[in-house]
């Protein structure tokens, strides 16, 4: 509480520096012009009013206000997202059922999907994408397999880089501190006739959490290349690389010692748009991406009863492949009428000996046809319809509908009801794990090999599914700078996948058995607020949820409540003060998770503008958790008080 209230103390400040200086508050224009436009809810441009679901979008001012290094932590921004690190370069990102392994969020970067086929996680700290690179994020709070297939489970979360257009020049930035952190980002661009280019390098280091081998160590090289063809046609060009070291294992676990591991992460996208017209325009987009880990570790000697494991070498090695290719074509059908719809195909490759039992190559494969229409039926009703119907190599067919209604009861005031349908397929591991390490083990002076099963998996899994409804206020008070968003949802899954446990009893270990096992309902609110005056912004969001199942770790496994509170204020003279609030409450996270209490962080932000040769230059000072430590996922991964010095310098 201590905490909370020096946070508290610090915004009053700065409202009570506001109101003494007197500047005069924003017009009601200035404030609408700031009303955001979002493109993934739907596919189709739409202000959040008439979007068929909730939608938090993090800006540049949210993103530079808040003082975070890594891409993860800006998800904290987000009502009823948990972010913890299951070990220092291992970031979790969940909304609601709170795990480790199986991410039930699909995550986008300018359309491109970015987890992982074997694990189904998204790998943070290696994605080929520099924060500054960032325009804007969009968060589907909520199920989307109606625009975004499969995986659109609990939420989307749709990166957009910024254009090459707007980055001209030279810009770069550096980040010194506490617990090892040293990054450094160099980017540049131009415009050359009809092409426009942006290429930035990256370096991002950091020692982890004290008294763990979690450290990382990740070069990044990414371009863009944007080409007007002509008046109609335009070409997009994406390519990234990531390569780098981090830090596994536990020094305490024998058959998983500390070790590194070496990632690499390259991709390409390319994109061709047509425009013919307002709201009528064809794209094709195809990326190729491939992520490869390479794990070499010595295993540690152990003894159980008679029977003692002798060290071996072991090999964790994965290598992922995907294609995917997509055709959109956005048309005005009539006055009131706009329609999205086209149709994907993609195939995943992955090798992963260790994991699947095998040398072969696992492939997977999945088609989709989508289409999702706005008809504005009166100035004040809007129905939004759309559905997606998908078919995955392991699973079969399936349709995921979705239908919202929303009534506009003032310019500023809206209700929203909607009803949608989701699955998550089962990846890889959880459809086709033949995890066994074969180990040499000595009982009474006799040496043999020993099969001890990790993960193991019939295959046949049905995939998971989600039945969600919300009602939704959102409103705008343009003449006090205050935006609302209040939704209460009831979200119903079924066929969730987990694990039983089995002993192998030669070594009297245990291994896990994947399963079609449980069903969970949560029952939630969610705010999210925004008010700015003047030179002072705030934005806040909370979430309840309330979790029932027919297993007591699914409901432990869902904080009570997560809100956050971000607050910017521009001072005189070029400087700037932020400070951000983020609580999680008791929760038992799935997979390794420890029990954790109640947590409050408080960081804070200040940061000064100068002219340097005439360009600008900007120099940071950032504090993360200042008043307390707190534990993330795990009893061993303790968050300290953490200082940082950054450098931002453009020419």
């Amino acid at each position: 509480m201590r905490a909370e209230r020096r946070a508290l103390d610090l915004l009053l400040l700065l409202t009570v520096l506001h109101s003494r200086l007197g500047w005069a508050a924003v017009s009601e224009q200035d404030y609408l012009e700031d009303v955001p436009i979002v493109l993934s809810a739907s596919r189709l441009a739409q202000p959040v009013a008439d979007a068929p679901g909730a939608v938090t979008v993090i800006d540049r001012d949210m993103i530079r206000a808040s003082g975070f290094r890594e891409i993860a932590d800006l998800l904290r921004l987000v009502p009823g997202f948990y972010v913890g690190r299951y070990s220092g370069n291992e970031p979790v990102v969940a909304r609601g059922l709170v795990d480790h392994y199986f991410g039930r969020v699909q995550v986008l970067v300018d359309g491109r999907s970015v987890y992982t086929p074997l694990f189904g996680q998204v790998p943070w700290s290696a994605l080929p994408l520099a924060m500054e690179d960032i325009e804007r994020i969009e968060v589907i709070r909520g199920p989307n397999a109606a625009s975004y297939g499969a995986n659109s489970f609990l939420g989307v979360i749709n990166i957009i880089t910024r254009t090459a257009q707007e980055d001209r020049g030279t810009v770069f930035s550096a980040t010194t501190g506490g617990q090892g952190v040293t990054d450094a980002t160099l980017r540049h661009g131009g415009v050359k006739d009809n092409l426009a280019y942006r290429v930035t390098l990256g370096y991002q280091r950091d020692g982890g959490f004290p008294d763990r081998h979690d450290d990382k160590r990740i070069g990044l090289l990414t371009t863009r290349a944007d080409y007007r063809l002509n008046m109609a046609d335009a070409l997009q060009f994406q390519a990234g690389l990531t390569f780098g070291n981090q830090g596994q294992g536990f020094p305490d676990q024998s058959l998983d010692p500390s070790h590194d591991q070496r990632l690499t992460s390259h991709f390409q996208q390319l994109r061709w748009q047509r425009t013919y017209g307002p709201d009528d325009e064809l794209s094709v987009q195809f990326h190729h991406a491939v992520t490869t880990s390479h794990e070499a570790t010595q295993t540690q000697q152990s003894t159980s009863g008679v029977v003692t494991v002798l060290p071996t070498y072991l090999e964790l090695n994965t290598d992922a492949e995907r294609y995917d290719l997509e055709l959109q074509r956005t048309q005005h059908l009539a006055d009131t009428v706009r329609l999205a719809w086209g149709l994907t195909t993609r195939v995943d490759r992955v090798a992963a000996p260790l994991y699947l039992g095998s040398q072969a190559n696992f492939y997977t494969h999945q088609s989709s046809l989508f289409a999702n229409m706005e008809w504005r039926a009166t100035p004040a009703w809007v129905v939004n319809v759309g559905g997606m119907l998908e078919r995955h190599s392991l699973t079969g067919t399936d349709f995921s509908p979705r239908f919202a209604l929303a009534y506009h009861l003032s310019p500023q005031h809206s209700l929203r009801v909607s009803v949608s349908k989701a699955l998550r397929s089962p990846t890889l591991l959880e459809d086709d794990a033949n995890f066994t390490l074969y180990l040499p083990v000595s009982v009474g002076g006799v040496t043999s090999t020993a099969a001890v099963p990790r993960f193991l998996s019939g295959g046949g899994l049905k995939p998971e599914r989600i039945t969600s409804r919300e009602v939704a206020y959102l409103g705008q008070f343009p003449r006090i700078g205050l935006s609302l968003d209040v939704r209460i949802y009831k979200d119903e899954l079924d066929d969730l996948i987990d694990t039983t446990t089995q002993l192998n009893a030669p070594t009297n270990t245990k291994y896990y058995v994947f399963h079609n096992m449980h069903s969970a309902t949560l029952n939630g609110v969610e705010t999210q607020a925004r008010w700015q005056w003047d030179r002072l912004k705030i934005w806040l969001g909370h979430s309840y949820t309330h979790v029932e199942s027919d297993y007591a770790s699914i409901v432990s496994a869902t904080p009570i409540h997560v809100y956050n509170l971000l607050a910017a204020y521009s001072l005189p003279q070029a400087w700037k003060v932020s400070i951000g609030v983020y609580h999680v409450s008791d929760m038992t996270p799935l997979s390794d998770g420890s029990t954790l209490k109640a947590y409050r962080r408080t960081d804070v932000k200040l940061a000064k503008e100068f002219k340097w040769a005439g360009k600008p230059l900007e120099i940071a000072l950032v504090g993360q958790s200042v008043f307390d430590s707190y534990r993330e996922f795990r009893d061993d991964n303790v968050f300290k008080r953490q200082y940082f010095t950054t450098m931002r310098y453009g020419w």
